[in-house]
């Protein structure tokens, strides 16, 4: 099967959509790249509405899987830039977070995707996906301009989001009548016949909506439940690869390890990996396990030991859990 892969690190460039084209070996005409028959078919269209301001609509279904990898843009000014990335089928997208090996998917009931300029982050889509996703890239000087009347004290809101010395990556959910605005955005957006005026409208209220929603949601100060530290999220994951061949040290410990409260340890990992942390462990262990199964000659007991199982028939019920099949049926299987 066929695999593309494009690297980029600013989202809202006209190198990225260049790079896009050559991927696709298409051309680019006003701004929009149709997918050639032999690599699949559909459309991305860039908008350049203003200054700071710069929408994307994405409706395609490739022959083969594709890698969009975004690295972290360095910033070397106060201006920061933002993402906002609308997801119409987001059910089956998987993406990946700075250097972490685990495929993520959005958490249930969340479809929008905010992520600062900084933020390194990469989504796999499978061939036949029907990538169906508009995505708006605003800049806090756009966003302190054309926002500030809508609250008060917005422009320090802004501010404070600025200043944020880490990456900011964050869920949000579409309120219903968002999201007619964002199909109805999306479906115009793609019809190169509509005018710029409608597009623009649609775009500055559904800026204004998701902007207005967290900031009432976090009236006065940016808070540490909506914005995910990711650094130490990472240094949690890595904790947890470390002790695949033991036990799970206690959730206090790993707090202690990263300088968090448990509390607010178990709401940053939630948010950023849609489990729970000894979830997330039994997972990324029975996935180990099966590494182990498929790739060496120990025997199951063997596996079951090295894995700190005291009974082989406790890691055999958890392998099936995962697995859907027993260690010995899947050795069986593959022989």
């Amino acid at each position: 099967m066929k695999k593309y892969q494009v690297s980029f690190f600013e989202l809202d460039s006209d190198h990225f959509f260049n790079q896009l084209s050559k991927t696709f070996e298409s051309n680019i005409t006003d701004d929009v790249i149709k997918i050639p028959e032999n690599r699949g078919h559909g459309v991305i269209r860039k908008v350049r509405l203003e200054e700071g301001l710069c929408i994307r609509f994405w409706n395609f279904r490739l022959d083969g899987s594709i890698l969009f990898e975004k690295t972290p843009h360095v910033l070397l000014s106060q201006i920061r830039t933002y993402h906002i990335v609308f997801v119409l089928n987001p059910e089956t997208l998987t993406y990946k977070i700075g250097d972490s090996p685990k495929k993520l998917k959005f958490p249930t009931g969340k479809n929008i995707l905010f992520v600062s300029d900084d933020t390194g982050i990469s989504f796999e889509i499978d061939a036949d996906y029907n990538f169906k996703v508009l995505d708006i890239s605003v800049t806090s000087t756009w966003l302190i301009d054309a926002l500030k009347g809508e609250r008060e004290d917005f422009t320090v809101f802004i501010a404070q989001l600025n200043k944020k010395p880490l990456p900011i990556n964050f869920f949000e959910a579409s309120s219903a009548s968002e999201y007619r605005i964002l199909t109805e955005l999306h479906s115009t957006g793609l019809s190169e016949e509509k005018g710029l005026l409608q597009i623009k409208a649609n775009v500055f209220s559904l800026v204004s909506s998701f902007f207005n929603k967290i900031f009432s949601q976090i009236p006065r100060k940016i808070s540490d439940d909506r914005i995910v530290v990711y650094d130490k999220m990472l240094q949690v994951e890595k904790i947890l690869n470390s002790c695949l061949e033991s036990s799970l040290p206690g959730i206090d410990l790993i707090a202690r390890q990263v300088s968090m409260s448990a509390s607010t340890l178990k709401r940053h990992f939630k948010v950023m990996y849609g489990k729970n942390i000894y979830e997330y462990y039994l997972e990324i262990k029975m996935d180990f396990a099966k590494r182990l199964l498929l790739e060496n000659d120990m025997t199951v007991n063997e596996i079951a030991t090295r894995l700190d199982y005291e009974k082989v028939n406790n890691f055999i019920s958890m392998f099936k859990r995962y697995h859907g099949i027993s260690p010995g049926s899947l050795r069986r299987k593959i022989a």
